[in-house]
């Protein structure tokens, strides 16, 4: 691994307000000689580091791929380098708190009405000189900068999840100077940037990228593969359905305590979403989640499950879900579910909105907080609990004081000299099967590789759509139709479980 850095126009549009300098990693080709050129990454986010990416990059794209290309990371402005996106405080200033990660109930939300308003007036009051410069657009153009200064007439690209919205704005923006793209876990570029038609005024971004419908349909359909391959694969195959229905519904008002001792871990509704989700994103996480959550639904029917002394078996498949995501979060790649907030640290109060500079900075929203009330509970019908905490995971856009001046907005429809692959898997639970398919149907002579199984993103869970993945970067030429490729083993195959 190399590290570098690039100075780069603050503002692409004014150079004079001055410059800032991008962190960037280099992993070498394996084999200069034969070289093909630098493929560009990116994990995610908004907010994710593409600097430590690079080797779980490395990793996932294979031997070949690392052959061939030099693997550049380049963190997002705001996110690495230079100029960090940090709001602050003076001391004694006091952050508020919130009791949930999200409300699912409407005297929740004053609280984080509240706690949005801090978060703003930090940004305002800081005025960190990054926050207006964080969109997409500024991202891609750093992009095609760092493209340059390597020396590369034309640039390769592999970006996940939001990733693949930066994939998608690059490829509108220089559509001559694509080679390969793969955008892999895709969001629906327009429901991200504008909405249709009015929707905008009265439905926040994190609603209409429908990702609650997708994680909701991701559990039901993973409930329903656990029904069908019965007792030989899922044991929970006969109580599965009625075990999340009464855990959903009984721990909306709930504790559980699932570790043992005085101080024991208690289990919230909202922590219990959460932890759900981030099962979602990792097809080998499912079938510790179903366990998980059959041993929830004993907790929860007996009244002693309040109380210091969980069954051991509870404790015991808890400890695996936790685990596993420890595990993701370090290593896996567009593994960003959200999760509580850590303790607030001493005064003055500082607050790094890597997320919301980007998207309460370039995309349309309501203008009116309550909209978020309105919305989570809409969300909350169609998608029981997965509804507001997407939802509001943008809750503090209206009033944001740093818009971003130059986001790019669309069109999508461009078509990049070396082609589009589209990649995704059909149960994502963050960026639904819908995000793929209006991408592929916006973008000209792309190819959809779908793999029907479970997970956010295709990534590796699937030799067939790598090998499709692979042959496009190498070759620089897209397969002849779209892909249906198998995932590489079942849902509840015994993996050691």
């Amino acid at each position: 691994m190399q590290c570098g850095a690039l100075d780069v126009p603050l503002d692409h549009a004014d150079p004079r307000k001055g410059t800032i300098t991008l962190a960037i990693s280099r992993r070498p080709a394996d084999d200069q000689k034969r070289k093909l050129g630098v493929l560009f990454v990116n994990p995610g986010g908004p907010g994710g580091s593409s600097v430590t990416a690079v080797p779980m990059f490395a990793q996932i794209l294979g031997r070949d791929v690392r052959a061939r290309f030099d693997l550049v990371g380049v963190d997002p402005r705001g996110v690495g380098g230079s100029d960090l996106a940090i709001c602050e405080g003076v001391k004694g200033e006091k952050m508020p708190t919130t009791d949930v990660m999200f409300p699912w109930r409407a005297q929740q939300a004053p609280q984080f009405l509240a706690a949005n308003e801090f978060l703003r007036h930090l940004c305002r009051t800081s005025k960190p000189r990054i926050l207006p410069h964080m969109t997409t657009a500024e991202v891609a153009r750093d992009m095609d900068l760092v493209r340059a200064a390597l020396g590369q007439k034309k640039l390769n690209y592999y970006g996940v999840s939001y990733g693949s919205y930066l994939g998608a704005t690059y490829a509108n923006l220089y559509p001559r100077n694509v080679r390969t793209m793969v955008i892999d876990g895709v969001l629906d570029p327009v429901a991200w940037a504008t909405g249709r038609g009015n929707e905008a005024r009265s439905i926040p971004v994190t609603t209409r990228l429908r990702s609650d419908i997708g994680a909701q349909e991701s559990l039901m359909s993973a409930i329903a593969e656990c029904e069908a391959v019965g007792p030989t694969a899922c044991r929970e195959h006969d109580t599965i359905r009625d075990d999340w229905a009464a855990v959903s519904g009984r721990m909306r008002d709930k504790v559980v305590t699932v570790t043992p001792g005085d101080e024991g871990t208690e289990l919230t509704y909202d922590l219990l979403i959460a932890m759900t989700l981030g099962s979602l994103y990792d097809p080998e996480a499912i079938p510790d989640l179903l366990a998980l959550v059959h041993e929830f639904r004993v907790a929860a029917d007996d009244p002693a499950a309040k109380k210091t002394k969980p069954a051991a078996s509870l404790t015991r498949a808890y400890a695996k879900v936790v685990e596993r995501d420890r595990r993701n979060r370090k290593e896996r790649i567009g593994y960003d579910p959200p999760t509580p907030e850590p303790p607030e640290e001493e005064a003055p109060p500082t607050w790094s909105p890597m997320f919301e500079g980007v998207v309460c900075g370039e995309t349309r929203n309501p203008t009116d907080p309550a909209a978020w009330i309105r919305a989570g509970a809409m969300a909350d019908r169609r998608a029981p609990g997965f509804g507001p905490l997407w939802t509001w995971a943008s809750s503090v856009c209206p009033g944001w004081p740093a818009k971003g001046a130059r986001a790019y907005t669309g069109p999508f429809t461009a078509r990049p000299a070396g082609g589009l692959m589209v990649m995704t898997t059909a149960h994502d639970p963050a960026t639904p099967f819908s995000g793929a398919r209006a991408m592929h149907a916006m973008s000209p002579g792309s190819r959809l590789v779908t793999v029907p199984g479970w997970g956010h993103a295709t990534l590796d869970v699937s030799g067939c759509a790598s090998k499709t993945r692979n042959d496009y970067l190498l070759s620089g030429r897209l397969p002849a139709t779209d892909r249906i490729c198998r995932p590489d083993h079942p849902l509840f195959t015994d993996l050691g479980r």
